[in-house]
């Protein structure tokens, strides 16, 4: 049986039964020590244990020295005395294991409550930086940032457990062994009030989150994703939709590739605010231009401040709202908030900005005037759309949207009501243009080609005696929306020399454009 020793608030052992007669006979144990072994009620003086001070003649032993003994044959000659169990003093100085000697308690509670207890802070503060490092470093997935997580909570989980049950063994054995228990009493009411407080943290922030966000339906919400398009003979990348788990990952393989590329256009309600830092390190790192053609709101904001420039199109807008994680409890957001606060300001943001930003809850969202956001340093520049690609067109894989868009504008109309056939070779025209990623001003110029090619000869073949049939007509701002042929009393040459002009009422906003396909 094993048996620990208590002297001045500290506790040694284990030690056989063996090593504790030896202890007496070279005066490392005294009567007066305390000792407890399993299955005893309480600590109890070591001279009231049967066989360790007998004859009574032991109790008359010296006090207890640090001194070892002199004699190593006899050590040699003992029996049960291996080496790993030499005495009481030397069994003490070894200390083979302070993770067993905490959680058993055996520790000093000075030891077990400050030494202990600032190791494992500054450990779990070290292991949150290295988290963090090695999260920003290899562009994790939701799924992978989820494991990882879940692994560190589990990790510092298990190592707060074993410190507070070392501390509460050490408060205990303290309280026993010492004239005073109110040290002891102290250090375990801390360990109460500490054990509520990660409670109620868990129950509000860690619990909900790890549940949440490894629930099937969380799974599913994910299912939305993110799309990627490559514009402009390679030179810019439209990322659209959701920032769902492995945008980041595809951005970059899609960077990697196109190495030509100078703009990321983002037209995006948002996603996870992982993703959206990854593609801002990403944007950053590679110094691109970031240009908002339609709506940037939530996570899609932080991978805008990543920009080089940062434009927008003069119909766009940038939105912003309080974090919105699944299952977290709203009081414990502006924590949350903290680091995406710092990102803005970072940035030139005054503190009105940010804080009227985050104060914005979730279910609502703040976009800010065009003015804001350049006095904010949040854009550098408001521009022509024309300039890049056309983008944020949701259905731009669709012809029937685009036709269906097309025929919004009167212009189109009239085209298709009096050639049906002509219309179709513009549309589709059309839709090559957007799937190749020109600009809206490049995709009318081509539709300008085949009324210049195509429309206008056919009509002044047909045209009769001074009339010019449609070609005149088809600028509905003038002319208003009439789905008739409208004819101008003019020479056909009159009608040829005026015809170029009136092909520039082709030419369509962009804004407008995106916002057709959209409802479409």
């Amino acid at each position: 049986m094993d048996w620990y020793v208590a002297r001045d608030g500290e506790t040694f052992g284990p030690f056989p039964f063996e090593v504790m007669i030896k202890g007496i006979r070279d005066g490392e144990l005294t009567p007066q020590d305390l000792v407890w072994s399993e299955g005893a009620p309480d600590w109890q003086p070591a001279s009231s244990v049967p066989g360790l001070f007998s004859p009574p003649s032991l109790s008359a032993l010296p006090p207890l020295t640090a001194s070892q003994p002199n004699d190593a044959s006899q050590r040699e000659t003992e029996p049960g005395d291996p080496q790993a169990k030499a005495d009481v003093g030397s069994s003490i100085n070894e200390n083979p294991s302070l993770i067993r000697r905490h959680w058993r308690g055996e520790l000093s509670l000075g030891r077990a409550y400050w030494g202990v207890g600032v190791a494992v802070t500054v450990g779990a503060i070290g292991l949150q930086h290295f988290f963090a490092a090695l999260v920003h470093g290899n562009g994790m997935g939701m799924l992978q940032f989820g494991m990882a997580l879940t692994g560190l909570f589990l990790f510092i989980a298990l190592c707060t457990l074993w410190q507070l049950v070392g501390v509460w063994r050490s408060a205990g054995r303290h309280m026993q062994s010492s004239q005073s228990r109110v040290p002891g009493a102290i250090a375990r009411l801390t360990l109460i009030l500490a054990v509520a407080l990660v409670a109620r943290d868990f129950g509000a922030v860690l619990g909900p989150f790890v549940l949440e966000n490894w629930s099937p339906a969380s799974r599913k919400a994910d299912e939305a994703t993110h799309e990627l398009r490559l514009l402009r003979n390679g030179t810019e990348i439209e990322l659209s939709g959701r920032l769902s788990e492995g945008t980041a990952i595809a951005v970059r393989q899609l960077l990697d590739a196109a190495p030509g590329v100078q703009v990321v256009h983002l037209n995006s309600a948002g996603g996870s605010v992982a993703e959206g830092y990854e593609i801002y390190q990403l944007i950053r790192d590679r110094k691109l231009i970031t240009y908002t053609a339609t709506d940037c709101a939530s996570a899609c904001t932080i991978a805008f401040l990543g920009g080089s420039q940062r434009l927008l199109s003069t119909g766009a807008r940038l939105g912003f709202h309080s974090a919105n994680i699944r299952g977290v409890d709203q009081r414990y957001i502006p924590a949350i908030n903290a680091e995406m606060r710092r990102t803005l300001m970072s940035h030139g943001a005054p503190e009105s900005f940010v804080t009227k930003a985050f104060s914005t809850s979730a279910d609502s969202m703040w976009y800010p005037t065009k003015s804001e956001l350049a006095a904010a340093k949040v854009v550098t520049g408001v521009v022509d759309p024309d300039q890049f690609a056309l983008s944020g067109v949701s259905n731009w894989r669709d012809q029937e949207a685009i036709e269906r868009s097309l025929l919004t504008f009167p212009l189109y109309a009239i085209v298709r009501d009096n050639d049906p056939e002509m219309f179709k070779k513009i549309a589709n025209r059309f839709a090559e243009g957007v799937r190749l990623g020109k600009s809206l001003i490049e995709i009318t110029q081509d539709a300008q080609s085949v009324f210049a090619s195509e429309v206008i000869p056919k009509y002044l073949m047909r045209a009769c005696q001074g009339q010019c049939i449609a070609t005149g007509g088809l600028k509905s701002t003038k002319f208003g929306t009439s789905t008739k042929p409208i004819r101008i009393h003019v020479s056909p040459i009159s009608c040829h020399s005026f015809a170029p002009q009136r092909t520039s009422s082709l030419t369509l906003s962009q804004h407008t454009f995106s916002k057709q396909m959209s409802m479409h």
